[in-house]
């Protein structure tokens, strides 16, 4: 219950700075119309789809833009866009696929191509990601053990009642 909470402050949070972007004019203009109108169009399917389907969809379509031409910066589909890049990928990717992309977030930021809150936003969803899988590993390690004395002290139980009977 808690982690779910986490979640949806991270997200509200992400989704405030997206509006705030959306609301008022950009302040950079997007060079390549159709790649930032494509981009809020899978930003809006997967915020707002309740189809598995579509939002497997979105994110496949996210995974070939950074394939096709990397991190889409600021100058190339303006802050709105980048935003809701950032946003979709770091929000819907496995793991492995977001270390890749954070590690390319973090040249472009070097390059002052993406605002420096996306990248603050990237690398805390990235660790709150490895901190639930630390600890869903070490709730299944313990999990197992309480498995393993359960089923023990059953089976102990049994062989008592046995001798007992005998």
């Amino acid at each position: 219950m808690r982690r779910r909470a986490v979640g949806e402050l991270l997200l509200l949070s992400a989704l405030a700075s997206i509006a705030a972007c959306t609301t008022h004019e950009t302040t950079t203009l997007a060079k390549d119309i159709a790649l930032t109108e494509r981009i809020q169009e899978l930003l809006e399917t997967f915020l707002t789809s309740d189809d598995d389907v579509q939002k497997a969809s979105a994110l496949s379509d996210a995974r070939e833009i950074f394939a096709r031409g990397g991190i889409p910066n600021v100058a190339r589909v303006g802050d709105a866009a980048a935003y809701g890049f950032v946003l979709i990928n770091m929000l819907g990717q496995p793991p492995a696929f977001q270390a890749q992309l954070l590690g390319s977030m973090r040249d472009a930021a070097t390059r002052h191509e993406l605002p420096e809150d996306a990248i603050t936003f990237a690398e805390a969803r990235t660790r709150h990601t490895a901190m639930q899988e630390r600890y869903r590993t070490r709730r299944r390690r313990i999990l197992h053990y309480e498995i393993r004395f359960l089923a023990c002290s059953e089976m102990t139980k049994r062989s008592v009642r046995k001798r007992d009977s005998i």
